[in-house]
Order: structure tokens, then sequence, then C-alpha cells
């Protein structure tokens, strides 16, 4: 596998005093975010890490929505923030062709 270039997404915890966790949602750039698109629960946390820990985020060189909600105790889900980011995570082509000559 290559080495792609990582992301940090951090945020300010909710006030809220039942917030359990977050929902990082994401779309390309051309679509609209909304609580139907392709999402990734995460704990109580402030900060991820885009790809290591989204798996499922595509691996791929263009601008991205990348949405953020806090999430209560009973599965209510705040207003949603969002950023749109230019992310590259697709690798060059291997070089080809190796050869070691020995001298």
């Amino acid at each position: 596998m290559a080495n792609v270039r990582k992301y940090q997404v951090t945020w300010t915890k909710s006030t809220s005093i039942d917030v359990v966790g977050y929902n990082i949602y994401y779309v390309p750039d051309t679509e609209q975010l909304n609580y139907g698109s392709p999402h990734v629960s995460v704990g109580d946390v402030n900060s991820i890490i885009i790809p290591d820990d989204v798996p499922e985020f595509p691996m791929i060189d263009g601008v991205y929505k990348i949405g953020l909600t806090a999430v209560d105790d009973v599965g209510n889900e705040s207003d949603i923030i969002e950023t749109a980011v230019p992310f590259d995570l697709v690798a060059p082509d291997a070089p080809a062709d190796l050869v070691v000559t020995p001298l």
C-alpha cells in the first residue's frame, strides 16, 4: 500500500452535558452535505485523522465537504457544521523497471 498524506480534523467539543460522541460526514464538494450523507461515528473525542480513523473515506484527489455533528445519549444530532477541504489521498504511480547490476 502506498504512503499518503494524512489530514487531522479537530473541533471544539459541544458544551452540552449529554453529548456522547460526534458524527463526521463527507461528500464531494459538488454534492450537498446532509444527515443522509456518508458518515462515520466517532466517540467523545475532538480530533480524528483521515484516512486512519475513517478507512471508508475515499482515496481521492479533490475537494470534499467535511461536516460534523454532536450526538447525545439518546441519538439526537446537532446542526451540521461544515467546511470544504482540498484532499490529495492519491499516491503517484510507482516507478518501473528497477534493475540492480553488480559492479
